[in-house]
């Protein structure tokens, strides 16, 4: 039987353990959803001291048939030194910037709204507490 690890940001994870949906046989969702057993197990979540976090300022994302590919870019300006004009001289002799792209993840396209929600509530966090100090220094 196949197992589906769904993880939370609380460090716990329920694994649904039950019949793959692109087997073989034909049964209706209910019967799949009956044959499934759930078990929520803690989830430790590691991340090397050594992992590369690579700068991205730029991102990609393209829908295929069956995943969500996500790719990060990062762009390397030259170093501009000289007026405004020589440096928008400078930038128009370039004709382009290269953007390397330095991690790419593919996802299953049902993962999408949790990662936005889990996007979303951190940009939040971010802003809030980022009006916080900066209302705390007005004063």
């Amino acid at each position: 039987m196949p197992l589906l690890l769904i993880a939370r940001g609380n460090g716990h994870g329920s694994c649904i353990v039950g019949p793959s949906k692109k087997g073989t046989h034909k049964m209706s969702d209910r019967d799949q959803e009956s044959k499934s057993t759930v078990v929520n197990i803690p989830v430790n979540w590691h991340i090397p001291e050594d992992f590369p976090s690579p700068y991205a300022s730029n991102m990609f994302a393209q829908a295929g048939e069956y995943e969500i590919t996500i790719s990060f870019f990062q762009t390397k300006l030259p170093l501009f030194t000289g007026t405004q004009e020589e440096n928008k001289a400078k930038l128009e002799q370039l004709g382009i910037i290269q953007a390397e792209c330095v991690s790419r993840i593919i996802v299953n396209p049902e993962l999408v709204p949790k990662i936005i929600q889990a996007l979303q509530a951190t940009y939040d966090g971010y802003v809030a507490t980022k009006n916080m100090i900066e209302g705390s220094k007005k004063e």
